[in-house]
């Protein structure tokens, strides 16, 4: 451990890195053993990013939060895909680092071991939005997109992102009983978020949206109008 500490206070600063590479069938319980020592760690390794008003946000529109020890040995451990520390993960889901939350959530639905789904589900209500969306995707991948009944409420949540995702993922024909609520969107202030809501409604093969989707076929705006195209052609 103290080989590892001094690796991880040097300039290296990538020794869980270092810990994935040599961390084969015969060695990964050692491994992920040194890796989780540092679970309570308070080092930063790089800083957030700040913008001129005080948010950053990269091409994706994620918020930058940095990289902190923390982080990186959460998703040290999915890497090894070493699932014993599933636990682990289980209890950083009510950690008050949303960052925290949000590494742990992913890498929690990535793991794919359905036995922590309701765990997940718990963080579909998390008060940060982006710990939300992290949530929406482990939902989603831990019912094998089955999981429309649990994401379609946070089509109405207040953040546009999580709208957006919330209707990747129910884009498939099984969720038609959610049709009305992905209508209610083709009026919704953000572009992306009816761009997603006409075209899953043409996944979904709802002929009662049609009507709908047609008048997109008007559209001044030249995605919008495509995407309307694509959808009546299913």
């Amino acid at each position: 451990r103290e080989a590892v500490e001094y690796l991880f206070d040097s300039p290296a600063r990538d020794t869980l890195d270092a810990l994935i590479k040599v961390s084969g069938r015969d060695r990964r319980e050692a491994a992920a053993a040194i890796a989780v020592m540092f679970l309570d760690h308070p080092g930063v390794l790089r800083p957030p990013a700040q913008a001129a008003d005080g948010n950053a946000f990269n091409k994706e529109g994620w918020p930058d939060r940095g990289e902190t020890v923390r982080g990186h040995v959460i998703r040290t451990l999915r890497l090894m895909r070493d699932k014993t520390q599933a636990p682990r993960l289980v209890a950083l889901l009510a950690d008050p680092d949303p960052g925290v939350r949000e590494t742990a959530v992913e890498c929690l639905g990535l793991a794919g071991q359905s036995e922590h789904l309701e765990a997940a589900a718990k963080l579909l209500s998390d008060p940060d939005p982006f710990v939300r969306v992290k949530a929406i995707y482990a939902v989603s991948f831990l019912t094998k997109k089955q999981g429309a009944d649990r994401i379609a409420p946070l089509l109405s949540d207040p953040h546009p992102f999580v709208r957006h995702i919330g209707l990747s993922q129910i884009d498939y024909p099984e969720a038609r009983a959610h049709a009305a609520a992905v209508a209610g969107l083709l009026s919704d202030p953000e572009q992306k978020v009816r761009v997603s809501a006409v075209r899953v409604l043409g996944t979904m093969g709802a002929v009662e949206s049609q009507e709908a989707i047609r008048a997109f076929l008007e559209d001044p705006d030249p995605l919008l109008r495509m995407v309307a195209v694509a959808a009546l052609a299913v």
